[in-house]
């Protein structure tokens, strides 16, 4: 899956994989999410590099403490903009 997300702008659904999801990761998705954007790096193997759409946070995440589903296109981003208008 992270071998796809290719696109410049993907926007990712994060949720925490309740098993193995460390108290940091928790309070990060918490506080910074669900929606991130997906920035490409692959300087770590077993972690993803995302920003917070929300607060602007900026930094990994574990791919085994965490579960995303990608949101993308028109309608990725009508999803973004209604959930921004909800708050």
């Amino acid at each position: 899956m992270i071998a796809s997300l290719g696109e410049k702008d993907a926007i990712l659904h994060v949720w925490v994989n309740s098993n193995a999801a460390s108290k940091r990761t928790r309070k990060r998705i918490k506080e910074c999410g669900p929606l991130f954007e997906f920035i490409k790096n692959e300087n770590r193997d077993g972690e993803i590099l995302l920003r917070s759409e929300k607060t602007g946070w900026f930094g990994w995440l574990p791919l085994r403490e965490i579960g995303f589903q990608l949101i993308a296109g028109e309608l990725g981003r009508a999803t973004v903009e209604k959930e921004k208008e909800d708050k």
